[in-house]
Order: structure tokens, then C-alpha cells, then sequence
């Protein structure tokens, strides 16, 4: 009887920068990564390096992906550390010596036949020292151990400095592919010598269920349903940005509402990034703020979100328009075709309406007010037939530049499936 030979093991895929719990744009990018990553057969085993491992294993949506955990304060000051000296040594002994050596956080990236890298805003100067050293360490250690390293549609630059230029470029150039999330990120990094496409957010191809919509009608109170209503998505990023503008930031979106809620338009408050902690993604905690401050609370619901991307992106369709500063929630709403006033603190706000012509829905942070937010809203609420119209036929084109992000993953996923 002849012996049969083992089943080759299924490709293993690690995916680093985002998080399966609190922040719901991260989710959307890993979701919409799962599911462009199922249709190779067999699927590949996905490995999420993940700061919040916890909540992410205890997650019902984890599935079989396994979580790899990253301690904040381990990643930046020791495992960064490593990666560079083991970058030193792959250049005197190579890649695969340095991966028989690895262990520890190392190891665990050197098992995986490619990372993908879902940062989604990376060395952009002015933002830190920190965030520099931490996008460092989510690429560096693939280089060490020679896996191939994918930086999927992000927002990168400015590079103003010469040292920030430098050590940008020495990363993006040892990356197998970096796509641009915009035509200002292309630009900047064509002014440090490296030419990238530009593409949209990966998660315009994230798929919704029937059960993800049902989920969505579910979350709209009964007073609601049947009627126009707008959501507004606040954001505690973009409130701290406004702060430093000397901007009163949840007062006009107060007074926005109330204008709404006035001329007979339900309202509903709906954070996008879901921790519950003290840091920069806890828009749950502006939310509620948000809701005490609305004079009518019959006309203003704040619905309590679930830890599920796909529903909640379900539910702006359901919406006339929206009001957003949390920039996946401006996603979110767009890829349901439905237009976002949207109140930005980065250039990637305009990057990202810059795919739909929608480059006047923006309002930046230094120059919000309840005045300004109550005209472009009352514009809006007028036109928002005509834009919805308007999104949906440029909805094609912006779904097949989203693709372009996965063309290099999935080229070189088959060609490492065929040379094992």
C-alpha cells in the first residue's frame, strides 16, 4: 500500500496595524482582507498581530484567525529594537539565516508567507517621534526575516525633513508593495523617489450580508422607521483637533441637530470606534456628551452600537445623509451612497472625497462653527437626493481602483502556493 504524502500546509497570512475590537474602521479593513483572501482555495490561515489580544480572542467575529499578541510598550522598545539589529544582521549573513535564528515576535512573523500592513495613515511628520517608531516596527521585522511586506491603500507623508525623508524612504522601498489611499499621498511619495498607485480605502469592497442589513433596521427606533433621517457620527480625534483650533467642536454639532431636529428631521447619533477607554478612539464617550447637549430629545436618538463593522455600516444606508468626522465612518457612509458632510483635521478626509467629487462636503477643523455646520447642512438636506445619485455612479469606478490594493497580495500568495 503506497504511503500518502502530507497535505502541504495552507499559506499563512499576518496582518499587522488594526485591531478586530474597538476601533470599527480597523475592522472593516481586517473583514474586507478576510473575505478578499477567501476566494484563494485553500483560504490562508490569517495570524492578526494584535495590541488588544484579549478582546480580540474573546471577539465573536475572530472565527479561526489566530491572535498574536503585542505588548504596546514591548513592541516599541524591545521588539523594535531586535528588528533593527536583525536588519543589521540579514545584511551580513541574509534574511534566511536571521529567520532560523528568530524567536519571540520575530518568529512568529518570519512563520507567515506574507504581512499585510493595514496602518492606515503611516509616517506622516508632525504626527511624532512615537507613531514614526511604531510604523517602523510594523514593517522592519519582515524585512529582517525576508517576508514579503504589503502596505495596503494608506495615507503616507508628508515627508518634510531630510532624516524623516530618509528613513521613510529606506521602509517603503523594502516593502513588496505600498498603494496610496489618495492622489496627495501619490504626490508625496513621488517627491521621495518612490512611484505608487493610489487607490481608495480597501474596505469599499467589504461585503454586507442580508443579515447585516436586517441587524442595521433593527438598531433604528420604531419612530424612526419610515421616515428621512441623518446620522451623525461624532469623533473624539477630530473633537481634539477642533480644541486646538479654539473650536467648540460638540456645540456645532449640537446646533446642527437642532436645526435638524426643528424642521421635523430625526437625528441619530452613532459612534464609529467603540473602546471605552481614555485614548483617541472612544467615540462613545462624545457621543452621549453629544446627546445631552440636544434640546429635543424625542427627535434624537443615540443608538448603542454594536462591535460589528459590517452592521454599523448597514445602518448609514438607511440614512438621507450623515454627518461624520471619524474618517471610516465617511467611508462607511459612502460606500452605502450616502452623502457625508464630513468635518476633517487631515488631508486624507479630502483624498477620500476626492474619488466622489465631494471635495466641498468637507469642513476643516480650524474653521468649524455652529453657523458654518447649520448652512452646509441645510445645503446638503436640499441636494442630498442629487449627491445620493451622484455617488452611485461613481460607486463602480471607485470599487474597481479599490482592488488595486490586493493585486499584489494575491499575485504573490499563488506564486508562493505554486512554488511549495
Amino acid at each position: 500500500m503506497t504511503e500518502q504524502s502530507p497535505a502541504p500546509r495552507r499559506l499563512r497570512v499576518g496582518i499587522v496595524g488594526v485591531t478586530l475590537t474597538g476601533n470599527m474602521g480597523g475592522q472593516a479593513m481586517l473583514e474586507t482582507v478576510r473575505q478578499q483572501l477567501e476566494r484563494l482555495k485553500p483560504a490562508p490561515e490569517l495570524r492578526l498581530f494584535s495590541i488588544y489580544p484579549e478582546a480580540d480572542r474573546a471577539s465573536p467575529l475572530r472565527g479561526e484567525m489566530e491572535i498574536a499578541p503585542i505588548a504596546p510598550v514591548k513592541f516599541l522598545a524591545v521588539d523594535f529594537s531586535l528588528a533593527i539589529l536583525a536588519n543589521l544582521l540579514a545584511l551580513i549573513v541574509g534574511p534566511r539565516v536571521v529567520r532560523r535564528l528568530a524567536s519571540g515576535h520575530l518568529r512568529r512573523i518570519a512563520e507567515c508567507d506574507a504581512i499585510v500592513d493595514l496602518s492606515g495613515i503611516a509616517f506622516v511628520q508632525g504626527r511624532g517621534l512615537p507613531l514614526l517608531a511604531y510604523n517602523l516596527a510594523c514593517c522592519i521585522p519582515s524585512f529582517a526575516v525576508g517576508v514579503p511586506h504589503f502596505k495596503l491603500a494608506q495615507s503616507l507623508g508628508p515627508f518634510r525633513s531630510g532624516y524623516w525623508r530618509a528613513i521613510s524612504r529606506w521602509a517603503l522601498t523594502r516593502c513588496s508593495a505600498v498603494v496610496a489611499r489618495g492622489a496627495q499621498s501619490a504626490r508625496q511619495l513621488a517627491e521621495i523617489g518612490i512611484k505608487a498607485p493610489d487607490a481608495p480605502d480597501c474596505s469599499f469592497l467589504l461585503d454586507l450580508s442580508e443579515a447585516d442589513f436586517a441587524a442595521a433596521r433593527a438598531l433604528v427606533p420604531e419612530a424612526m422607521r419610515g421616515t428621512p433621517f441623518v446620522i451623525v457620527s461624532p469623533s473624539r480625534v477630530t473633537r481634539r483637533a477642533c480644541e486646538a483650533a479654539g473650536v467648540e467642536y460638540l456645540g456645532a454639532l449640537a446646533a446642527a441637530i437642532d436645526q435638524l431636529n426643528r424642521a421635523g428631521i430625526f437625528v441619530a447619533i452613532l459612534p464609529h470606534s467603540l473602546n471605552t477607554d481614555t485614548g483617541k478612539n472612544n467615540d462613545i464617550a462624545e457621543a452621549k456628551e453629544l446627546h445631552q447637549r440636544i434640546a429635543d430629545a424625542n427627535m434624537t436618538f443615540a443608538i448603542d452600537p454594536p462591535a460589528d463593522a459590517k452592521i454599523l455600516r448597514a445602518a448609514f444606508s438607511e440614512a438621507s445623509f450623515a454627518i461624520t468626522s471619524r474618517y471610516h465612518a465617511t467611508v462607511a457612509a459612502l460606500a452605502c451612497g450616502v452623502p457625508p458632510l464630513t468635518i476633517s483635521w487631515s488631508f486624507k478626509y479630502s483624498e477620500l472625497l476626492g474619488y466622489f467629487a465631494g471635495e466641498d462636503l468637507i469642513i476643516p477643523a480650524g474653521e468649524l462653527s455652529a453657523e458654518r455646520i447649520c448652512t452646509e447642512v441645510a445645503k446638503l438636506a436640499a441636494a442630498a437626493p442629487a449627491r445620493r445619485t451622484q455617488l452611485a455612479g461613481l460607486r463602480p469606478q471607485v470599487l474597481r481602483r479599490a482592488a488595486i490594493s490586493f493585486e499584489a497580495v494575491m499575485e504573490n500568495l499563488a506564486a508562493a502556493d505554486r512554488g511549495r
